[in-house]
């Protein structure tokens, strides 16, 4: 379960990645879906094999849903036996929750939701975030 959690970490820094600072004025004035369509391009657009050879071969990309969901795509981690989404999200809520533009999500009354599926097609129960 390491390297899935490794994945999504992964993808929750691009989402923080910070716009420059004659952005943040504007970004303060987005709407949701607005906010969530900007992480969404930031994620699908960045290249994980920046991150190592362990990256290499998953695939990430975002998408928003009914208006106010973020959620993240990690395909091609690693298949484990059992998946726990309790402790999955006890693992990963200290980093969303420290992550600028997800404290802006959930301000904003929306959520993120992870879809993990494994190198062998395995879906994992979706890991959800709607507060810190």
């Amino acid at each position: 379960m390491r390297h899935i959690l490794a994945v999504a970490v992964f993808a929750m820094a691009l989402s923080a990645c910070g716009a420059p600072e004659a952005e943040d004025a504007q970004e303060d004035t987005r709407t949701l879906e607005e906010r969530l369509e900007s992480v969404a391009g930031k994620i699908t657009k960045a290249d994980p094999s920046v991150f190592g050879k362990r990256f290499a071969d998953t695939m990430i990309s975002a998408r928003v849903e009914e208006g106010n969901v973020l959620v993240v795509r990690l395909a091609g981690v690693s298949t484990v036996e059992s998946f726990d989404v309790f402790e999955a999200q006890k693992e990963l809520r200290p980093k969303i929750c420290s992550a600028r533009n997800f404290k802006r999500v959930f301000a904003q009354g929306g959520e993120v939701h992870f879809e993990l599926i494994s190198t062998i097609g395995k879906r994992y129960p979706r890991v959800q975030f709607s507060k810190c």
